[in-house]
């Protein structure tokens, strides 16, 4: 187990499990999709100059060529996750493209890694029992969100920033 000081407490990462154990103390749990990218880097070093952890949905198809920044992100206490192929709507694929969409997905993020991800996240958080079967069956936990920052359509830092912390 791994104890993390922020300034309003504590927070637990738990080594088996790895993820945030809020059951302990209220937290916030940053996550990232659609990468790896080119600000992958810098981003793992503001987290890592802030003594944050944070979790990555990675696209399969961003992982040729960014191995080395996936092993980074799990070398520094970083969950590393799935977010699917290519970004497509699985809901708008049957089950059995959704199943080697998973599939596929979860043997190139956990080829780069040398170990098994545990943790999936439907592009869009679009899903259906198509999608959460198919996700289980890749051995996959899908996870959700609370809040949606809508970085991708504000493109301003300041209303991001707000939007986050006026819900949290």
């Amino acid at each position: 187990t791994c104890r993390q000081a922020f300034g309003g407490g504590e927070v637990t990462w738990r080594a088996d499990v790895g993820i945030l154990d809020c059951r302990v103390q209220h937290c916030v749990a940053l996550t990232f999709d659609d990468g790896p990218g080119a600000d992958t880097p810098r981003l793992l070093d503001i987290l890592d100059q802030s003594g944050a952890q944070a979790t990555f949905f990675v696209l399969g198809n961003r992982v040729a060529g960014n191995e080395g920044v996936l092993q980074r992100a799990d070398g520094e206490f970083h969950d590393v996750g799935v977010h699917a192929m290519t970004h497509t709507p699985l809901v708008d694929l049957d089950a059995a493209a959704q199943q080697a969409d998973w599939s596929d997905a979860v043997a190139l993020v956990s080829g780069a890694l040398g170990h098994p991800v545990h943790y999936g996240r439907p592009p869009y958080g679009l899903h259906d029992a198509n999608t959460d079967a198919t996700a289980a069956a890749a051995g996959l936990e899908l996870r959700w969100w609370d809040v949606d920052s809508l970085d991708w359509s504000l493109l301003n830092s300041q209303a991001v920033i707000d939007l986050v912390m006026g819900t949290v």
